[in-house]
């Protein structure tokens, strides 16, 4: 189980790995063509990067 947290804290939880753009289209209101990149453990990433572990992601 992967779990992601956001920047003002709520925890999502995924059965296996997952995408930045899997987690963004999962955000309540964020629209897909909104999202650039993730920012996941304070590194820059592009929204098709494969989250495995527990992680902190900034949707930008």
């Amino acid at each position: 189980m992967v779990k992601i947290t956001l920047p003002d804290g709520i925890e999502r939880k995924y059965e296996d790995k997952v995408t930045v753009k899997d987690v963004a289209c999962d955000i309540a209101g964020m629209n897909r063509g909104m999202a650039i990149v993730g920012k996941v453990n304070s590194m820059l990433v592009d929204l098709n990067s494969q989250i495995e572990a527990d992680t902190t992601l900034e949707i930008l």
